[in-house]
C-alpha cells in the first residue's frame, strides 16, 4: 500500500511539474540560507582541541591593583600576565607541558636572495607550544628546551614563509634575516585550517591567521621589542626606571598568556597549590594586592564564559531562520493551492473505497518527496553559496599594513554534519508544512466532487 501511495504522490508531482519546481526552489532557498548562516556560527564556536578540554588550561590570576577590579573579562580576571609572573609561574615542574605566548611582528628576508623583505607576524613562545597545540612540521622540529633558558639565534617559520623565501624546499639549517639579525631555521610548520582562535582565545574571538614565525621566549631578555599584543597595566606607583623596555620585564603590566597541560586531576591540584603559594610569596614583595583568586580555564569553558560576546554574532542566525520560516509559509500556501486543485481526484478515490487516512498519507508523501528534492537542491545551493562567500573574502584587498588578514575563509568550510542537517531540515519543514494542506484535502466530503465528475 505504501508504494502505491508513493506512486500516486509522484504522479501528482509530475502533473504539475512547474508548480512543484517552484515549491522545491522556494524551500531549498530557505534551507540553503539557513545552512550558510549556521555554518559561519558553527565554525566560530567550534573547538578543535575539545579532546584536550580535561587537560589543557589557560591560567588567569587576579594581579590587578587593590582599588580597581579588572573588568574586561566575564570572570573579572586578567587573561594575560606580566613577564615577572610569567617566569615565576613557568618555573613549576608540575605540569606535563607549559607555554607562554606573546605576539611580535616585523620584516624578514632571505639573505641569499635579492628580494623585497616580507612583513610578518608571529609568536614568542616555548618549545612545548608545538606539542601542546598539536602544531605539525613539514621540516625539522621545535627548538630544544635549553633555548627557552639560554637564548639561541634560532627560528621556526611557517610553510607559507618557507614557500616565499625558499621556494618550498627544505630550509632546515639555512638562515633568514629578521629585523637586521640573522637566525637559523630549525623547523617549518605545516599550514592548517583553523576555525577559531584556539590558543589566542584570550585575545581574539575571530580566527587569526597562522603565525608566520616563532621565537623562543628567551629572546625577550636578549632583544628589546614592542609586543604586538594587548598591553594593560594596573595602578602601580613604584618607580621602575625610565628606560622604555626594561620596566616591562619587572613591572605588573600584562602582555603574555600562559597555558598549562596536565596528565590528570592530581597534577592539576598540585599546580593549583603552587599558584597559591606563588601569589602569597608575591604579596610579601608588594604584588598581588587583591585577595588570592585565580582560574584554570579550558578552551571550551572559556568560550562558554564569553558566550555573550559570541551571541553578538547571532544576527545572521536569526536572519537565516526567519528566511526559512518565510519560505516554509510560502511552501504551505503553494502546497495548499495544489492540493485544493486536486480535490476532485481525491473525491473519486474516496468513492472507490479509499478512506481519509489513505488520502492523508498520499498527500503527506507528496509533501515529503518535495522536501527531499528541496533538501538535495539546498545542499547544492549551500555549497555554491559557501564557495561564493569564500571567493569574495579571498579576493578582498589585503590589510593596509601588509600583513595577512584574519582567516575568515575557515568560517565557510562545508561540514558533512551541517550538510546532512540541511537535508533533514528540508524534510522536517516539508512534513510540517504538509500536515495542514493534507488534512484539508482529506476531510472534504467526496459527494461534493462526485456530482461534478
Amino acid at each position: 500500500m505504501f508504494w502505491y501511495q508513493l506512486q500516486l504522490a509522484l504522479r501528482s508531482i509530475r502533473k504539475a511539474l512547474i508548480l512543484s519546481s517552484v515549491m522545491v526552489f522556494v524551500l531549498a532557498t530557505g534551507v540553503a540560507i539557513t545552512t550558510i548562516s549556521y555554518t559561519h556560527y558553527y565554525h566560530l564556536k567550534k573547538n578543535p582541541l575539545a579532546h584536550k578540554d580535561e587537560n589543557l588550561f589557560l591560567l588567569q590570576t587576579d594581579s590587578w591593583d587593590e582599588k580597581n577590579q579588572y573588568e574586561n573579562t566575564p570572570n573579572k580576571l586578567p587573561p594575560l600576565h606580566s613577564y615577572r609572573d610569567t617566569m615565576g609561574l613557568l618555573a613549576s615542574d608540575i605540569p606535563l607541558r607549559k607555554t607562554a605566548i606573546t605576539n611580535w611582528g616585523g620584516s624578514i628576508h632571505n639573505p641569499d636572495l635579492q628580494q623585497k623583505a616580507l612583513f610578518v607576524r608571529g609568536h614568542i613562545t616555548t618549545h612545548d607550544f608545538f606539542s601542546m597545540f598539536e602544531q605539525e612540521f613539514i621540516y625539522g622540529a621545535p627548538w630544544s628546551a635549553s633555548a627557552d633558558e639560554n637564548f639561541q639565534n634560532v627560528i621556526v617559520i611557517s610553510e607559507d614563509i618557507n614557500q616565499k623565501l625558499f621556494g618550498g624546499e627544505n630550509s632546515i639549517g639555512k638562515s633568514v634575516v629578521y629585523e637586521s639579525t640573522q637566525y637559523q631555521i630549525v623547523g617549518v610548520t605545516k599550514k592548517k585550517l583553523r576555525t577559531n582562535p584556539t590558543y589566542e582565545i584570550a585575545l581574539y574571538r575571530w580566527p587569526q591567521p597562522d603565525a608566520q614565525f616563532y621565537f623562543p621566549i628567551s629572546i625577550l631578555r636578549a632583544t628589546e621589542f614592542g609586543a604586538w599584543i594587548k598591553y594593560e597595566c594596573p595602578v602601580d606607583t613604584r618607580d621602575y626606571g625610565s628606560h622604555w623596555y626594561q620596566p616591562r620585564l619587572i613591572n605588573s603590566c600584562t602582555w603574555i598568556s600562559l597555558w598549562f597541560e596536565f596528565a590528570g586531576d592530581q597534577q592539576k591540584n598540585q599546580f593549583e597549590g603552587f599558584v597559591r603559594s606563588y601569589i602569597q610569596n608575591q604579596k610579601e614583595h608588594g604584588n598581588y594586592p587583591r585577595p588570592v583568586r585565580f582560574a584554570l580555564t579550558s578552551i571550551g569553558d572559556y568560550m562558554e564564559l564569553n558566550q555573550a560576546a559570541y551571541d553578538e554574532d547571532n544576527t545572521s542566525i536569526y536572519l537565516g531562520f526567519f528566511t526559512l520560516l518565510v519560505c516554509t509559509l510560502n511552501f504551505v500556501a503553494l502546497l495548499l493551492a495544489k492540493f485544493m486543485r486536486a480535490l476532485a481526484e481525491s473525491g473519486v478515490r474516496r468513492a472507490l473505497g479509499a478512506n481519509r487516512r489513505a488520502i492523508f498519507i498520499q498527500h503527506l508523501l507528496e509533501s515529503t518527496a518535495l522536501g527531499a528534492a528541496a533538501g538535495a537542491l539546498g545542499v547544492i545551493m549551500t555549497l555554491v553559496g559557501l564557495w561564493y562567500v569564500k571567493l569574495a573574502w579571498k579576493s578582498a584587498p589585503p590589510p593596509a599594513n601588509g600583513l595577512m588578514g584574519p582567516d575568515n575563509v575557515a568560517l565557510m568550510e562545508p561540514d558533512l554534519i551541517i550538510l546532512a542537517s540541511c537535508i533533514a531540515t528540508a524534510l522536517l519543514a516539508s512534513i510540517c508544512a504538509g500536515l495542514y494542506p493534507a488534512w484539508q484535502a482529506c476531510k472534504v466530503p467526496a459527494a461534493n466532487y462526485l456530482k461534478i465528475q
